[in-house]
């Protein structure tokens, strides 16, 4: 994607999607962590909740949710795991969002988009 006229690029797409969590109460905790083997876009809590959000800019929504594939799913689990090894962190509650960009800026939430049960890496 191209950073011209109304086409978001991943930074934007990201920078958007940290807003509009912050706009529901959510508070910043990491942008593009690394750690673990793998990336995670952004990390944000509120109250006993930790998400780890993934976001995906494409040229539609659906292009965008459909575009995380299993081993990235794995890599981001083990850079959130190495994350809530490093801060030492146990929350209560931990989810995995995806948020789908398209090049006009429309975003879609999927909350919960996966866990480690279904990649078979719970412990």
């Amino acid at each position: 994607m191209t950073g011209t006229g109304a086409h978001l690029t991943g930074e934007a797409a990201e920078r958007a999607t940290c807003a509009a969590y912050e706009a529901e109460g959510y508070r910043r905790e990491a942008a593009r962590w690394h750690g673990g083997g793998g990336e995670i876009d952004l990390i944000v809590s509120r109250g006993p909740l930790l998400v780890f959000v993934e976001v995906k800019a494409r040229r539609s929504l659906r292009k965008a949710a459909n575009a995380l594939t299993a081993a990235q799913k794995r890599r981001i689990l083990r850079a959130a795991q190495a994350y809530l090894t490093q801060r030492d962190a146990d929350p209560d509650e931990i989810r995995f969002d995806l948020v789908a960009v398209d090049p006009s800026g429309r975003c879609a939430r999927i909350k919960a988009a996966f866990d480690a049960g279904e990649l078979g890496l719970d412990s």
